[in-house]
């Protein structure tokens, strides 16, 4: 289950396959595997389109996913503002 607390302690590459593994997008989208310093920017702001509470909405995914993607993205911004 996902613990948010937990989630901030991460590196954004752990971060990130843990999302993937334990949660996996609706979409289909694969887990990025390129997290080489020159493109972890990159990579997060993908996973935060991929997780972003508005491409997973409410109906037809339930509240609980809705809810779930909307933490997920607010700990892939707390990551991607280092990058900043």
């Amino acid at each position: 289950s996902w613990n948010s607390e937990n989630a901030a302690k991460k590196s954004p590459q752990a971060l990130i396959q843990h999302i993937f593994r334990y949660h996996p997008p609706k979409n289909g989208e694969q887990c990025p595997t390129d997290f080489s310093d020159s493109t972890m920017k990159k990579t997060l702001l993908k996973t935060i389109r991929v997780y972003h509470q508005d491409k997973n909405p409410v109906d037809p995914h339930g509240l609980s996913w809705h809810l779930l993607c909307r933490e997920i993205t607010k700990q892939l911004n707390e990551k991607y503002e280092l990058y900043k």
